[in-house]
């Protein structure tokens, strides 16, 4: 059984700026020696700069285009990505030319800092196997505050079925037409990333949503996906898994998953407003012969990177304030070496007890709320056992 086998794709809107939405190269096929990056460029659908609250409140903003069917090969035919790609370019253009068309004057003066269509998306990126083709298609261009993109992931089978699903950060098939994964403007981003792995025998689709919001949070998230009885559905081993990585941890031929489930969440900045991730350890899905274990000893040995000891201490003040970050990853680990939920809750709230309060600064206090989630979140195994 092959399961270092990997083909890949790249999707990068800013990287294929240049390209526009020209022909892309049939990737080629890698046997990775350690690590396959699993990551993909971010999609946000954050307001641009210079939108005033005028623009924004302003006359129709929809610049919605129903998909065409042109984009659909003829059934029966077996697919090929170079017809695939024209098809899909040709289409493409189209639709984002009647958006930039449909723009209204308020639109068009409150993108007058920027070419709202500046970032190129990615458009037909296309990969070919014996069971069929998977491929990125635009399905639909809204402008409001920002030209926001949905892209669908299709997969189409050697008779030439087709099925498809629209990955967003919410949802592994969004079945809203509003709902976007990808940007074509600045300053907010949101990239796709994909590749074609076999795991456990069988040909996996890893498609990342990345980037950040501007004055805001940044996210990813990473799915595996697998094309079954005409339809595409998350592949079952790691169905609901936040994927980071696919690499082979233990040099088993097996490739492995990272993750940081449960240990992900949003933070905001008490001064500023802006919001932030937090990401605990990294922590791994090894895979075996029947799947993935988040608690066996090579997944134990494996968050001991991140966490070699019990901390003795919970809040990080080493900048001189209490660092929501460090002392998040500072819970993570007191929990994945056994100590319950109330005693950790019980220590935050006697170390933040002990900062001496600076009036007028909230920087100087605790997030105790946020710490405190962080306190119930459950972890996957018991260090102290192993």
């Amino acid at each position: 059984m092959v399961f270092l086998e990997m083909k890949s794709f790249d999707v990068s809107m800013v990287a294929l700026g240049a390209l526009w939405l020209s022909a892309c190269s049939s990737p080629a096929t890698e046997r990775p020696a350690a690590a396959v990056s699993a990551e993909a460029p971010s999609a946000r659908v954050a307001p641009s700069a210079g939108v005033s609250s005028a623009a924004a409140s302003s006359a129709p903003t929809s610049a919605a285009i129903a998909l065409s069917s042109s984009a659909h090969p003829t059934a029966g035919a077996p697919p090929k990505c170079a017809s695939l790609r024209v098809v899909e370019t040709e289409r493409a253009t189209r639709m984002l030319a009647e958006a930039r068309a449909k723009m209204t004057e308020e639109q068009k003066d409150s993108f007058k800092e920027q070419d709202p269509f500046s970032v190129k998306p990615p458009v037909g990126l296309c990969f070919e196997s014996a069971a069929g083709v998977w491929l990125t298609s635009l399905e639909n261009v809204h402008v409001e505050e920002s030209v926001e993109l949905r892209f669908a992931l299709v997969h189409i089978d050697p008779s030439g079925a087709r099925a498809s699903v629209v990955p967003t950060l919410q949802k592994d098939d969004d079945r809203d037409p509003k709902a976007s994964n990808a940007l074509a403007s600045f300053p907010s981003e949101m990239n796709l990333t994909g590749k074609v792995v076999t795991l456990a025998g069988k040909e996996v689709f890893a498609l990342r949503i990345e980037g950040h919001f501007i004055e805001d949070v940044s996210f990813a998230r990473g799915r595996l996906f697998v094309a079954e009885a005409g339809k595409i559905v998350p592949f079952a081993p790691a169905a609901g898994l936040n994927v980071d990585e696919i690499v082979d941890v233990d040099g088993d031929g097996k490739l492995d998953l990272t993750t940081f489930d449960p240990y992900d969440s949003d933070a905001e900045s008490c001064a500023s407003g802006f919001g932030y991730r937090i990401t605990g350890p990294k922590l791994l899905a090894h895979a075996t012969a029947t799947g993935f274990s988040r608690d066996d000893a090579a997944a134990k040995a494996f968050a001991k990177k991140s966490c070699p000891k019990k901390p003795s201490r919970l809040i990080d003040v080493s900048q001189g304030y209490p660092d929501t970050s460090t002392s998040a990853m500072n819970i993570a680990c007191l929990g994945l070496w056994g100590v319950k939920s109330s005693e950790i809750v019980r220590k935050i709230g006697a170390e933040c007890g002990a900062i001496p309060p600076k009036p007028g600064d909230c920087s100087g206090t605790c997030d105790k709320v946020e710490l405190e989630q962080w306190a119930a979140m459950k972890a996957p195994f018991d260090l102290s056992a192993h």
